[in-house]
């Protein structure tokens, strides 16, 4: 197993090498992200762990290049300072995990096995996705616009008149594909389609062909295309690993994201949390401290990439108080606003301006 890592500090290199050794894990050494780019036409799909400090092309810029090279590796990106700024930006940009150092062994041990097994699930998808376009390849180009029409639900007739062919053509095309995909049914081409990139996955599931398939119980329905998400995955798996509290609301106030941590600190469950507004911790104003309710509402723009700490209220009535490193995003042109969230023994609550 192979685990490339980006990160100026030699140390940091060499101490990875000899503690990752034992466990089968090879690690191959990058001192700049641009040294890393250079070789990485050459380079086998593998994790990648990134320091996000490292110059000159620092981590976030590292991340950037690999979306834009459309390399989905699994990256774990590590910073010597939490950050909710870096660490969002990191998350949206592909980092399947953000780990604070100095690293413990077995936070980074877990994220290994989960990046190791993202490997595995790529390299096969990958594979599934070659074979795929190789018999895409042999249609036609008519061919392939009747198949985009069928996996969509459109009736011959219908086909035949967008294409202003006879409905027995559109047949005879069909059967063609059908034979070069080496399928049986338009279920089982819808299949070879999404793992082809013919047809987005996302329209995909809502054909009648796959729901046709999945009410008789179709082989097909076992083999949904699982498609690498970064986007969902990075999130989830960062907020689900995650020792600090992670906390997301909505424009209202409304929690949208709340991690175990935050199930421990608060005493909420998750599914006691979700969608009731963030004054289930902040139940009531605080005199001159401002509340998390006060963030929310006003939008505290000021305050983002900072550290402020408050005054919340446990589930049993105790109080407590917490720093919360803050990050905002528009999203549907509303505000919307995230938290990473520590317990805190000396609190110095922010004031309102």
């Amino acid at each position: 197993m192979i685990l490339y890592v980006i990160d100026d500090d030699s140390g940091t290199r060499r101490h990875l090498q000899a503690c990752l050794k034992p466990s089968g894990i090879t690690v191959w050494p990058f001192a700049h992200a641009d040294l890393f780019l250079e070789q990485l036409p050459t380079l086998k799909p593998a994790p990648i762990l990134i320091e996000l400090r490292t110059p000159p092309a620092h981590g976030l810029g590292l991340l950037s290049a690999l979306v834009q090279r459309d390399i989905r590796w699994p990256a774990i990106a590590i910073t010597a300072r939490t950050d909710a700024t870096v660490t969002v930006e990191a998350m949206k940009l592909g980092a399947t995990e953000v780990l604070d150092m100095p690293l413990e062994p077995e936070t980074l041990a877990a994220a290994l096995d989960r990046a190791f097994e993202r490997v595995s699930t790529l390299v096969n998808w990958t594979a599934q996705r070659g074979a795929a376009r190789a018999r895409l390849d042999l249609l036609t180009e008519r061919e392939r616009n009747v198949v985009r029409a069928m996996i969509v639900g459109q009736t011959n007739k219908a086909i035949a008149q967008a294409m202003a062919i006879s409905p027995r053509t559109v047949e005879g095309h069909r059967a063609q594909a059908l034979r070069k995909l080496n399928v049986s049914s338009v279920a089982e081409m819808v299949y070879v389609a999404v793992d082809g990139g013919l047809a987005p996955r996302e329209r995909w599931l809502d054909t009648p062909e796959l729901a046709r398939s999945l009410r008789e119980g179709s082989p097909l329905a076992n083999h949904v295309p699982q498609l690498p998400d970064p986007g969902r995955s990075r999130f989830d798996n960062f907020a689900a690993t995650s020792p600090d509290g992670i906390l997301c609301a909505d424009h209202d106030g409304r929690i949208i994201v709340w991690n175990a941590a935050c199930e421990t600190l608060f005493g909420f469950s998750t599914d006691q949390a979700l969608g009731q507004t963030i004054a289930i911790i902040d139940p009531r104003e605080r005199g001159n401290a401002l509340s998390l309710q006060q963030l929310a509402a006003r939008g505290a723009a000021h305050l983002v990439g900072t550290t402020v700490t408050l005054e919340a209220t446990h589930r049993g009535g105790s109080k407590l108080a917490v720093t919360l490193s803050l990050s905002m995003w528009r999203e549907d042109g509303q505000t919307h606003f995230g938290a990473i969230i520590r317990k805190t023994d000396a609190p110095r609550l922010a004031k309102p301006d």
